[in-house]
């Protein structure tokens, strides 16, 4: 498949602690001021952080209601380079564990076509700095959900699937391919930490399983 083109993108992708961020990572091609939810749930803003180092308020960030907008930082801070995380930001308040925001450069996640079996399926990935966060499955003749857990159209992370960073694949579990019906293509949607949404589609024959990068 043909990599997209353009310049690396930065993105938001907010830590695990509380008081609690809203990941809510804004994309653009050129590098310019991006904004993440903040609800500090009571307790008072006490300033942002790189390192030891104190940011500006005016210059390298604004806050407005439950909004932070990192602006002049954000060139500083991503620099030139390969994709991935350049930066991590520390949110803190006047109670409480600091937030943790990651500042990386990013670019559109690019698969390719693979074949394989319902006991061993990954996907070969160029994820160029972004992070799978979650996937959907649906069957594509109806929009039906498919995979375990018939309910949702969200699958289980390392249950259906995993993504391995390192050897660049996205894997399909043999769980998820007991309950896809045969010679019926499926439709699955991998949603990234970057708001980038990759569709892809699969078929299984028998224990043979084809997928098709769209």
């Amino acid at each position: 498949m043909k990599r997209p083109s353009g310049r690396p993108c930065p993105l938001w992708r907010s830590g695990p602690r509380s008081p609690r961020a809203r990941p809510s990572p804004a994309r653009q091609c050129a590098v310019a001021a991006q904004t993440t939810g903040l609800d500090p749930y009571g307790h008072r803003f006490a300033g942002l952080h790189l390192g030891k180092t104190k940011l500006k308020k005016g210059s390298d960030y604004q806050r407005s209601g439950n909004s932070l907008t990192l602006s002049a930082a954000l060139k500083r801070l991503l620099g030139s380079g390969e994709h991935g995380v350049r930066a991590q930001l520390d949110v803190r308040f006047a109670r409480g564990l600091p937030w943790r925001v990651y500042v990386a450069s990013a670019d559109t996640p690019v698969l390719q076509d693979a074949t394989g079996t319902t006991d061993s399926f990954a996907i070969p990935t160029a994820s160029d700095g972004d992070q799978l966060a979650t996937t959907e499955s649906t069957y594509l003749d109806d929009g039906s959900n498919a995979g375990p857990h018939a309910w949702t159209s969200f699958k289980e992370f390392d249950d259906a699937f995993a993504a391995d960073v390192a050897a660049g694949e996205l894997i399909l579990r043999p769980r998820f391919f007991r309950e896809v019906e045969d010679q019926r293509p499926v439709e699955l949607t991998f949603h990234f930490w970057s708001g980038d949404n990759v569709t892809y589609t699969i078929v299984r024959h028998g224990s043979a399983v084809a997928g098709t990068a769209d």
